[in-house]
């Protein structure tokens, strides 16, 4: 179980490293990753599972495919990828620790509905790795109605969409970082504005970027997010099929 007070922001951060991987050799200017709301809890309670169950030091990768009719589609981090999205890489426990991080700053979302005793409780991952319950498999919350959908662009410095050129994004976190993002990204779905977009916050730029309990490498693209109703998994396997 691990409960997250929805009124409470994290106090430091931990680092993380955004970058994209492709045959294009255009400049990027940043990643939009939009994501409905269940794919925003599906994500989080998804983390907070490997956060439970994974070794401090353990090195771990785990890939999710867009959703193509060629390919079998998956949800290994809680959330499906539209058709035209770049594969999305998450590897654990990769990145060097020896950041200073102390000076770093970032703006804290406006907490809409401020209530000391409001908590999400997030349940332990089921013992059977099958979700299966007497022979009856069981969804999560988050996968009803198939929902949980993320979509995921790349911009070049002039704005323009070139995601096509590129085969997949890889989002680096060590350990530490996994429970503030997984804190803030339910602080942030509790009282985000729908369709506006938000910065995260990067080491060498302390006045745009917002506290998602993480901070970005120097390296990194610059990435935005924002919720959005992105429709359902029939949706994009529908597209496919035409």
């Amino acid at each position: 179980m691990l409960l997250i007070n929805l009124s409470k922001t994290v106090s430091d951060f931990d680092i993380c490293r955004i970058t994209a991987g492709g045959n294009n050799f255009v400049e990027i200017g940043h990643i939009k990753i939009t994501m409905s709301p269940n794919a925003v809890l599906g994500f989080a309670t998804e983390l907070s599972w490997l956060y439970k169950d994974a070794c401090k030091g353990e090195k771990t990768i785990i890939t999710t495919y867009p959703l193509r009719a060629d390919m079998a589609p998956n949800q290994a981090v809680g959330f499906y990828l539209t058709s035209e999205s770049p594969i999305l890489v998450l590897k654990l426990n990769s990145l060097d620790k020896s950041y200073d991080l102390k000076s770093c700053f970032a703006n804290n979302f406006e907490i809409k509905w401020k209530n000391a005793n409001q908590f999400y409780n997030i349940e332990d991952y089921p013992k059977s790795m099958e979700l299966e319950y007497d022979g009856k498999f069981c969804l999560e919350s988050y996968e009803l109605g198939r929902r949980n959908i993320a979509d995921i662009r790349i911009y070049d410095i002039n704005g323009e969409d070139v995601t096509a050129g590129f085969s997949s994004v890889t989002v680096e976190l060590n350990y530490e970082g996994i429970k503030k993002l997984v804190s803030m990204l339910l602080v942030w779905l509790n009282g985000c504005d729908y369709e506006k977009e938000y910065g995260l916050s990067k080491i060498d730029d302390d006045k745009t970027g917002c506290n998602f309990g993480v901070i970005l490498t120097k390296d990194s693209v610059p990435t935005m997010l924002k919720c959005s109703d992105l429709g359902t998994f029939n949706n994009y396997i529908e597209t496919n099929e035409q």
